[in-house]
């Protein structure tokens, strides 16, 4: 078996299978020196910290407090509730899952440039030439990256999310900081979270239909406020049902969902720490970051910088004189068309896999394996992470990724056999450093 990238999602994945019992050889083609230190969690910044509490971020289902009382051994006096550690300290965490690996296991430092089908198993091209045969195959990419660095720069971020929030902290933690612009169509900042939500979830009835989905959502968040009670219950007690919803939705409510609600949903259920949110407060009261709504419009070349037209969302226009401009709006990568990576497009011609509805993932069964219009079911690659998008309401994380993981690891992945004859060789993200 032959997991193709080792951030958080292949790691995970291999620690449920070391877990499970496989016994096959499982190789992780990733060019990192590091396992576990994908975008998310490769970051040098301590300012990074991570956007779910300790307590809610364990490796293993099973055991809830694994994170935290792995954090506990390194950092004193940590609360037993409502910690937000660094990144850099979860990329840690991630990369000791593997440490007593099975004899099978091998880190093969490369990056696999395509796929191809074999009689019985896929071949995997690596970059430095060789290749390698496996039975299955999973695809844990992750997303394109930028190195963010550019100190003293002014420079225009189009987005307002955690993406560009992260960015915000790691231009501005510099030695030189750097002279900020967030603009994005409706303007709006994550939320924090907070430690106050002790009250019990609400019940939620799974709706089919996008408008009644969202307007049962706001009788419950009503019915919340009216109690003097918090509106994060409501919207946490959408995160285990979350997926089963979205995949009953049809085509058209999820374009429908993208284009008109995420806005106004991500701010909501993809919340920042606390101290987070007290730092980019900090920073907009002393006018070092600046955040506009509205649409950029044109962006011209004036001799040693760059003219970027904003088309304010109240009406007027404001010209920002910039050094560069970062996309920080999301998940851009199309699968669609012509494909950026060229692993993605080995897989979309030789029939393995197909671009989903909305063109930014693969289409899937419920448990990550690809499907394409020859592959009804049974196949032998799986996916997860950023290519699971439209096929699932969000990439799922911790904790709940975990659960997912070790559902996919195990019903699918573990009875699966390396053949005989292999003689192999020893997903816009920001990359912050």
């Amino acid at each position: 078996m032959a997991i193709v990238g080792g951030g958080c999602s292949g790691v995970f994945v291999a620690a449920q299978l070391s877990l499970n019992g496989f016994a096959g050889r499982l190789r992780i083609i990733e060019p990192r020196a590091l396992l576990g230190r994908g975008l998310a969690y490769s970051t040098n910044f301590p300012e990074h910290l991570l956007n779910v509490p300790a307590e809610k971020m364990s490796a293993f289902p099973d055991v809830p407090s694994h994170f935290l009382d792995w954090l506990r051994a390194r950092i004193p006096n940590v609360p037993q509730r409502g910690f937000f550690a660094p990144r850099m300290l979860y990329g840690e965490y991630l990369g000791g899952l593997l440490a007593n690996s099975p004899s099978g296991f091998a880190h093969i430092r490369s990056e696999v440039t395509r796929i191809e089908r074999a009689v019985s198993s896929f071949t995997l091209t690596l970059s430095f030439g060789d290749s390698l045969h496996a039975a299955t195959v999973v695809l844990a990419l992750g997303d394109n990256a930028l190195t963010v660095r550019f100190p003293g720069e002014r420079i225009l971020l189009i987005g307002t999310g955690l993406t560009a929030v992260e960015a915000v902290l790691a231009l501005q933690g510099q030695s030189l900081p750097c002279e900020l612009h967030l603009v994005w169509r409706r303007g709006i900042l994550p939320c924090a979270h907070t430690g106050s939500c002790i009250s019990p979830p609400p019940h939620f009835v799974p709706e089919h239909d996008l408008r009644r989905l969202v307007r049962q959502l706001r009788n419950r968040v009503a019915c919340m406020q009216e109690r003097g009670l918090c509106w994060r219950t409501v919207v946490d007690s959408l995160r285990s049902v979350s997926n089963i919803i979205w995949s009953e939705l049809s085509a058209a409510d999820r374009a429908r969902f993208f284009r008109h609600l995420k806005p106004y949903w991500e701010p909501h259920r993809h919340r920042m720490a606390p101290q987070v949110r007290q730092r980019l407060d900090q920073l907009l009261r002393e006018e070092k970051v600046q955040v506009m709504s509205g649409r950029i419009g044109e962006i011209s070349v004036a001799e040693n910088e760059l003219r970027c037209n904003v088309h304010l969302r109240g009406g007027g226009e404001v010209t920002l004189l910039v050094d560069r401009v970062i996309n920080c709006s999301g998940i851009q990568e199309r699968y669609r068309g012509a494909p950026v990576r060229p692993l993605i497009q080995s897989l979309v011609a030789g029939g393995i896999a197909e671009p989903n509805a909305l063109g930014i993932g693969f289409r899937t069964d419920p448990d990550g394996a690809l499907l394409t219009s020859n592959i009804v079911a049974g196949s032998s690659v799986f996916t997860l992470g950023p290519p699971l998008v439209a096929s699932c309401s969000r990439p799922p994380r911790c904790p709940r990724f975990a659960r997912r993981r070790r559902r996919f690891a195990s019903c699918r992945l573990c009875t699966a056999a390396e053949p005989a004859h292999d003689e192999s060789p020893h997903g816009i993200a920001l990359r912050f450093e």
